[in-house]
């Protein structure tokens, strides 16, 4: 079986060795993955929906992978006539509240399964049952719908190395307000007090969306007038430079209210650095798990984590488990289809 996986260009962000964002890191893991498993996988990240003809064209693939909701049912509907022996399958990587935000989403997922060929796919077990609830039920086949997790490639053990003079903790990742940056930059700021440290809170300043220049507003307002807290604004980074720079952080954060995956918190544990995530971050070791409502919770789990260097192993050993599990759930939908 040949796949393509198509992104359009603006889901993909970066500097220094090439474009990045979550989305196209998901792509390239799964594709290299199945690559590794007997198929012959791809990915292609193009302009707009009248690309996708003379790649699929050029490629001849057996199965499109497309990842997110920017293609419309018309066209897509197009698509098919023009290359009626390729199953299509639209990938949706958030969870339902995000959906809430897209105005298009439950129509455009309703009409893309009333299309021969056509399949949805989420990457969160939940969203996949929700899914299948909600738009196969009404529109078609329970079998039009699938669960493609989210793969990461396998990791080493960590290390685990002191604090330096200042405590260096970045919650990565798009500013939005569904991220919960301010409990978790508040949480930090009682983690230098009680390691009397200086902080560096480390943000991705150049994506902000959804709502998320007051969320920045409030973090910069926080940080001002105090010089042992400093607020850093980093750009977005290439996959390789970020795994780099989230290797020099004392702590990563990503108590979020909503995930279906997570791949700044997989990427902190490839980098060695220890986690404190929200319980929505499935794969994570339960001692890593904060609530994001709750601050003294959230500096509970970081102290923790700063402290006890065998819950790094326990990372990676969790998030190894995950990959395989998705590993498998990949092979076994794609030979459903």
């Amino acid at each position: 079986m040949k796949l393509l996986f198509l992104l359009k260009r603006n889901h993909e962000y970066g500097s220094g060795r090439g474009p990045s964002s979550g989305l196209l890191n998901s792509a390239r893991f799964a594709s290299e993955m199945l690559n590794a498993n007997g198929f012959m996988s791809d990915v292609v990240l193009v302009t707009d929906g009248n690309d996708i003809d003379r790649e699929v064209t050029k490629a001849r693939p057996n199965v499109v992978v497309i990842e997110a909701l920017w293609v419309t049912p018309t066209k897509l509907g197009e698509l098919r006539r023009l290359h009626p022996r390729v199953k299509w399958i639209v990938r949706y990587h958030s969870d339902i509240p995000f959906l809430g935000l897209e105005s298009v989403a439950f129509e455009w997922l309703k009409e893309y399964v009333r299309i021969a060929n056509v399949f949805v796919a989420a990457n969160r077990e939940s969203t996949f049952l929700d899914f299948s609830l909600a738009i196969a039920a009404e529109n078609g086949p329970a079998g039009r719908i699938l669960y493609l997790p989210t793969y990461y490639p396998r990791v080493d053990p960590p290390r685990h190395l002191p604090i330096q003079k200042v405590l260096r903790i970045s919650c990565p990742g798009a500013i939005r307000p569904f991220k919960n940056h301010l409990n978790q930059a508040l949480a930090a700021i009682r983690l230098s007090e009680w390691l009397n440290k200086p902080l560096e809170f480390y943000v991705n300043a150049s994506r902000v969306e959804q709502g998320g220049a007051a969320v920045l507003s409030n973090l910069r307002a926080l940080f001002s007038g105090n010089p042992r807290l400093k607020l850093v604004e980093e750009p977005w980074l290439s996959h390789r430079d970020f795994v780099l720079f989230l290797g020099g952080m004392d702590l990563v954060m990503q108590v979020s209210f909503n995930e279906t995956f997570n791949i700044c918190a997989a990427d902190a544990v490839a980098a060695g650095t220890p986690i404190v995530v929200s319980p929505e971050v499935s794969w994570a070791p339960r001692e890593a798990m904060a609530s994001p409502t709750d601050v003294t919770d959230i500096f509970h789990r970081g102290r923790t984590a700063l402290l006890d260097g065998s819950l790094g192993s326990r990372d990676v050993s969790h998030l190894t488990r995950w990959s395989e599990e998705a590993r498998v759930a990949w092979v076994k939908g794609l030979r459903s289809i």
